[in-house]
């Protein structure tokens, strides 16, 4: 069994605050302050409401990470979950046929907890957070 605990799911936006009232008018609200990321080129905010937590994201000028997603018209793009041991949470999915698709690198979202991104092999993107 995989130590997991759910945190949020990924929304990709071309513009954070439009997307933003959209989910605030469905009775969300924000749970943080905006933040960005450098390291992967996007800025984001989490919020909640009657459903799960979301992180609604948007690309910072000049990068593309989202692309893919937002050109497909792809909201939600990934699930995030903690888990106490983001090394040995990646060994057991990698053993399941999982590819890391980004190694654990300090997220500014998490103050600094590692977070890593693997492909599920039903071509779900998942994120681990260290717990």
């Amino acid at each position: 069994m995989i130590d997991l605990s759910f945190h949020h799911q990924g929304i990709a936006s071309r513009n954070l605050e439009q997307e933003k009232h959209v989910w605030i008018s469905l009775g969300y609200k924000t749970e943080s302050d905006v933040f960005e990321d450098e390291h992967q080129g996007i800025m984001g905010q989490f919020l909640v409401g009657a459903g799960p937590r979301l992180e609604i994201l948007q690309p910072l000028p000049g990068h593309s990470v989202l692309d893919s997603y937002l050109n497909k018209n792809t909201k939600i793009y990934h699930s995030g979950y903690e888990t106490r041991d983001v090394d040995h949470t990646i060994d057991q999915f990698r053993s399941k046929r999982a590819k890391l698709v980004s190694p654990p690198f300090p997220s500014v979202a998490f103050a600094g907890r590692r977070i890593a991104f693997l492909l599920m092999p039903n071509m779900y993107l998942i994120e681990l957070i260290d717990a």
